[in-house]
């Protein structure tokens, strides 16, 4: 190498970069022969025109020269395969492997959407599930309540009617129950206008159908007292309780009169 350039190397001027690459003198001193005829053969062109690393004696420039040489890698560590210029002036196909360090593959997050709607799902088959037990439910409770519910009772004999209406009036008078007494002797007249033919009598109807059926200014009293009473509008008393049992008798005898008139027109 010194042969070549100079009988003393001392005396050159201190040369860091040719055609405006840098070039690492130290090495330019190791070499000798052919080998540093080419290397100064490749420092000597132009940027442009060095497409990638001279084979020298069949091995490549360390990859320090060759990096000076041709203005630096692109330092991503990926593999640069390129045709490069030998000095025979043909084409050889070499590969450069640069060595970097890679970090590792970050993991990927675990997307919020799709597991939202795996949520959904999940909360909407749970309300469809409970919405159709509670309706199942109530279906049932509803069927088994028609289906146990008790149909109308069969119509009491008017007689059986009267006599047990009024002996639960006189009991309920005996212990002083003078409300319970009033109802239950209403009842049982009552009973005796259906036995008459005057009303049909139901339990479940108002008093208001009784009276259109009966037009009677007596019996009109008597529901009076009655509604006052059984709707706690006020109390009725022994003395009041004993002018109904005669309001009764009264009503009874006159309408029981009718109805035989009628019978013998």
């Amino acid at each position: 190498m010194r042969n070549l350039v100079n009988d003393d190397t001392s005396a050159l001027p201190e040369v860091d970069s040719v055609e405006g690459q840098p070039v690492d003198l130290e090495y330019l001193h190791q070499e000798t022969g052919d080998r540093a005829t080419t290397v100064l053969t490749s420092l000597n062109r132009s940027p442009a025109d060095l497409t990638g690393l001279e084979f020298v004696d069949g091995e490549a420039f360390e990859p320090s020269i060759t990096e000076r040489a041709l203005g630096g890698f692109d330092g991503s560590g990926a593999e640069d395969q390129e045709a490069i210029g030998s000095p025979g002036g043909g084409q050889t196909d070499i590969t450069t492997t640069t060595t970097a360090v890679v970090p590792p593959e970050s993991s990927q997050p675990v997307s919020l959407e799709g597991v939202g709607r795996i949520v959904s799902i999940v909360v909407v088959l749970v309300v469809l599930a409970v919405l159709a037990k509670l309706i199942v439910t109530w279906l049932q409770r509803r069927t088994g309540v028609s289906e146990t519910e008790p149909s109308d009772p069969p119509p009491v004999p008017a007689r059986q009617t009267i006599g047990r209406s009024l002996t639960e009036a006189e009991q309920a008078e005996a212990e002083g129950r003078f409300d319970d007494a009033l109802r239950l002797r209403y009842e049982a007249g009552l009973s005796d206008l259906n036995r008459l033919g005057v009303v049909t009598y139901t339990p479940s109807l108002p008093n208001g159908f009784y009276r259109s059926q009966v037009s009677h200014g007596v019996f009109d009293r008597l529901t009076d007292t009655f509604d006052e009473t059984v709707y706690g509008l006020r109390s009725t008393d022994w003395l009041e309780l004993e002018s109904s049992k005669r309001d009764w008798a009264e009503l009874l005898t006159d309408l029981t009169g009718q109805t035989r008139g009628q019978r013998r027109g």
